[in-house]
């Protein structure tokens, strides 16, 4: 849970319910989104043959809606029994009413999408991954994107794009070196850079424009 970037208190959480011996649970976090906040389900179960945990996948969800300050929720007041709406706030009627864009992130013995790069892929960005393995066990490296413009498949899962490095030919370093951003001067820097854009993140940066020095943010969108 550690390597994959969730929180210590869900780790603390984790072992205290390993020590109760809980069959089966499900922790939540959140993450800031560009637009609203992506939440997340961690599934944990035992083994019906050990004592053994297993933490084989996790859940995100894309929520465009305005995100509450934490420890906040919304309530929905309901007219009767049947369960009809009475009344649902104006700022939350959009999260209410729209279908929040999710997938289900699988492990493998503990490695796959960080929690980062999965915030990052449901918000239709790019990461990139050098230890994706295929079907015969090697491993090898490439820009991941979902696509959205297919529909969900079986698993009620979207269809992954695949960028493989090198053949694919979107090179990051030389992407960068096309642009006068002034964090390139600084290799330490740099080496951050690159590296919240393979966790596919918009990172600030500085550039020049007209004369004057500007901050926009940076993403990395391959195909290029």
């Amino acid at each position: 849970m550690k390597n994959l970037g969730f929180k210590d208190k869900l780790i603390e959480k984790m072992e205290e319910n390993m020590r109760k011996d809980v069959p089966e649970f499900i922790f939540h976090d959140t993450f800031p989104a560009t637009k609203g906040q992506v939440d997340l389900a961690l599934h944990f179960k035992q083994s019906n043959q050990s004592d053994f945990y297993y933490f084989n996948k996790f859940t995100v969800s894309h929520n465009q809606g305005k995100p509450l300050e934490e420890g906040q929720q919304y309530m929905v007041i309901t007219k009767n029994e049947n369960g009809k709406v009475n009344y649902v706030a104006k700022e939350f009627n959009r999260t209410y009413n729209a279908s929040p864009a999710t997938q289900t992130i699988w492990l493998v013995r503990g490695k796959g999408f960080t929690a980062e790069q999965a915030a990052n892929l449901i918000q239709g960005r790019s990461v990139y991954r050098d230890d994706m393995m295929n079907l015969d066990g090697e491993t090898y490296k490439a820009w991941i994107k979902l696509d959205f413009d297919k529909g969900k498949d079986r698993f009620q899962n979207y269809s992954i794009n695949q960028y493989h490095d090198p053949s694919y030919g979107f090179d990051i370093n030389k992407v960068l070196d096309k642009f006068n951003i002034k964090e390139l001067e600084d290799p330490a820097k740099k080496l951050l850079l690159e590296a919240s854009l393979r966790n596919g993140n918009r990172p600030l940066v500085t550039v020049e424009k007209e004369g004057q020095e500007v901050k926009v943010f940076l993403e990395a969108v391959p195909p290029l």
